[in-house]
């Protein structure tokens, strides 16, 4: 038996994007930190217009 836990999870084609090129590059390691490292990896390089607004103030 399996100690691992399988989640679906829907997210943003361009998180997915984010997610497939690193699983290219080798470094996915199949870790729920990885994920969350893209997640962070896309917020921090695609920031909405008004959340740039809001930090420039």
């Amino acid at each position: 038996m399996s100690n691992t836990r399988q989640i679906k999870v829907t997210a943003p084609p361009a998180i997915v994007k984010v997610i497939d090129e690193e699983v290219e590059n080798g470094r996915f390691t199949g870790r729920g930190d990885f994920v969350l490292y893209a997640i962070r990896y896309y917020i921090d390089n695609h920031k909405t217009p008004a959340t740039k607004k809001e930090s420039e103030d």
